[in-house]
């Protein structure tokens, strides 16, 4: 089962599916059938066969950071934050040959989220969908880091639902050598006055393959939102393939968006100032690859993805 190292904490409410009360039962089946089965077709067919997994409840302030370790092939985990709650979870992965997670996140009126997860072990397969409602007056805050694996694809969908709703999603990715990662991030815009910002920096390394997606949807309803997204990334390598696609989808006015995404390589200028300063041709590298993916590490998870990131650029 999952291991989760804040049981019999105050305001920490632990269930298996297979205990819930009839409400509580109704919860979790709520946040299912959030799930978007045409964009998420192997998660909700987990969803649909697999009846284990647990909630958890969060009604009020936690001071210290909530560590969440899966250890189930296919799990399901559903995070129900109350009203005006204020936590901070610490997702860690650790290795499996194969693994088809779901978390979905209930973030209640003025509740605030922040969600610190990462990905760094080699596994021939990797699956997980983060699914979240985001409530009135709430905020949900992803910081994301993740390398490349065998097969690994992440999958996040966040949906702004309350008025003046929040979320942000920071984070970095590297690929090694033969290695693989598809990523995609939605943010739905459903109500008024909400705000999305993302950014993500991404290295490919020689013969690698990444893939970004990131998607911003305003509805009808989202008058006056705010949105950003920014995916930058670099090809270290004549073999390397980096695929970047932002999206940016409008049906309303008054709302303020940017998108855009960069694939390049790095200055020779910049590497010609730092060998002037006695720098090799490999350590002027390394430093501005680790520059360039720090700007995008901070929170719970920054020395963790520092060490594994420099660890990689090595």
């Amino acid at each position: 089962q999952t291991i989760i190292n804040m049981e019999g904490i105050e305001g920490i409410k632990i269930e298996s599916f297979l205990d819930l009360s009839q409400s509580k039962l109704d919860v979790v089946k709520k946040a299912i059938s959030k799930i978007d089965k045409n964009r998420y077709l192997l998660s909700y067919l987990m969803a649909m066969t697999n009846p284990t997994g647990r909630l958890i409840t969060i009604n009020k302030n936690i001071n210290q950071i909530v560590e969440i370790t899966p250890s189930e092939t296919q799990e399901i985990l559903i995070i129900d934050i109350e009203k005006g709650a204020n936590v901070s979870i610490k997702e860690n992965t650790p290795l499996r040959p194969f693994a088809n997670r779901i978390i979905g996140i209930n973030v209640g009126d003025e509740a605030k989220l922040t969600h610190a997860r990462s990905s760094f072990f080699n596994t021939p397969t990797d699956l997980s969908l983060v699914n979240v409602e985001v409530q009135k007056d709430a905020e949900y805050h992803l910081e994301q880091y993740v390398t490349g694996s065998e097969k690994r694809r992440s999958n996040i969908h966040i949906a702004l639902t309350g008025n003046r709703a929040k979320t942000s999603v920071i984070g970095a990715y590297i690929t090694e050598e033969n290695r693989h990662i598809d990523q995609q991030v939605v943010i739905d815009h459903q109500e008024r006055n909400t705000e999305s910002t993302q950014q993500v920096n991404g290295i490919g390394h020689k013969k690698s393959k990444s893939s970004f997606l990131g998607r911003i949807h305003i509805s009808k309803n989202a008058k006056h939102s705010d949105a950003t997204l920014n995916n930058k990334n670099l090809a270290l390598g004549k073999n390397t393939t980096i695929n970047t696609k932002p999206e940016l989808e409008i049906y309303t006015d008054e709302v303020k968006c940017s998108h855009g995404a960069t694939v390049g390589q790095l200055d020779e200028e910049q590497i010609f100032y730092l060998r002037s300063r006695s720098l090799s041709q490999s350590d002027a590298k390394t430093l501005l690859c680790n520059a360039f993916i720090k700007s995008c590490i901070r929170g719970n998870l920054t020395q963790s993805a520092t060490e594994k990131f420099t660890q990689c650029l090595k």
